[in-house]
């Protein structure tokens, strides 16, 4: 084939889309290593729910638009951690994280300071989800003698304003292959189905 001007053009047309796509795809495709990685690590945790965590990649799945922090991988990696613990608890999964809640309260004091109690909500929660990071305050313990069940109020308000009502496992059927592993889970055909709703 010979090289004429018309196709270098298309070639470097065709070069300009993939990097572009690249560029724009890269991201994705590090949050669903992040996600694998945590759903892995999740399953060392809690053996006993080995099936509901490898099913659980539909969880954390996050829209970036209305949380463009979740793009960060320490802060998504945390988000990720706190909802497959829950699943493997067996508990709800809809209310907001403990991320979200940090998220949402950092996007509020943009707009107008945080009372101390809204703000001693960020400094209970950080330690916990980012304990690699350290303390925010020093003062934690007075914050919790002086407003304790305010910041539990805050907190579970905070969470249940932050429920996302379709953040359910849903049915799940399994081929009995995980990542092309053939495996004994309780959801291959002729297994248990999961119905949550």
């Amino acid at each position: 084939m010979t090289l004429t001007a018309e196709t270098a053009h298309d070639d470097d047309v065709l070069a300009k889309l993939v990097s572009s796509l690249t560029d724009e795809l890269d991201p994705t495709f590090d949050q669903i290593a992040w996600a694998e990685d945590e759903i892995y690590a999740a399953m060392r945790r809690h053996p006993a729910a080995a099936d509901d965590l490898f099913h659980s990649f539909r969880l954390l799945n996050v829209n970036e638009t209305n949380n463009p922090r979740l793009s960060t991988e320490f802060i998504y990696r945390a988000h990720c951690r706190e909802l497959l613990d829950r699943v493997a608890r067996g508990e709800d999964t809809r209310p907001g994280t403990g991320v979200e809640v940090c998220c949402m309260l950092l996007e509020i004091s943009k707009i107008t300071p945080l009372k101390s109690e809204a703000v001693s909500v960020l400094f209970r929660l950080w330690p916990k989800l980012f304990p690699h990071l350290g303390d925010l305050v020093d003062d934690q313990d007075h914050r919790e003698a002086l407003y304790g069940s305010t910041i539990d109020d805050n907190e579970a308000d905070s969470r249940k304003q932050l429920t996302l009502a379709d953040r359910v496992l849903g049915e799940i059927t399994c081929r009995g292959l995980h990542h092309t592993v053939r495996v004994t889970c309780k959801y291959a055909v002729g297994g248990a189905r999961l119905r949550i709703a």
